[in-house]
C-alpha cells in the first residue's frame, strides 16, 4: 500500500521532530522514583499516533528496555509533596 504524500510529509515531520528533542541518545539518566540509571539507546517515531518515543535502557539493575512517549519522558510528577522531573540527566 503507498502512502498518499500528506502521510509521507507528516512522518517525515514527526521524523525530523527526533532531532529537536533535547534528549540525545547515549545520554544517562535518573527516575526521580526508583533512583534507578537508565541509558538513552534511541529515540523513535510511535507508529499511530506519530508521537515522538524515548527508548531507554536500565544500566543499574537488568538490562530492561524501555519505551515512553517523549511526553511522559520529560514530564513533571508529584512525589513526596514536591514537583520533580521524571528524569533527571546525570
Amino acid at each position: 500500500m503507498m502512502l498518499s504524500q500528506s502521510e509521507d510529509s507528516a512522518k517525515d515531520k514527526a521524523q525530523a521532530k527526533l532531532e529537536e528533542l533535547p534528549v540525545k541518545i547515549g545520554q544517562i539518566y535518573t527516575h526521580y522514583k526508583a533512583g534507578g540509571t537508565y541509558e538513552i539507546i534511541s529515540l523513535a517515531v510511535k507508529e499511530d499516533t506519530l508521537e515522538p518515543l524515548v527508548i531507554y535502557q536500565a544500566i543499574d539493575h537488568g538490562n530492561t528496555v524501555w519505551a515512553r512517549t517523549y511526553a511522559n519522558w520529560s514530564e513533571e510528577v508529584e512525589y513526596e509533596g514536591k514537583t520533580v522531573k521524571r528524569f533527571v540527566q546525570k
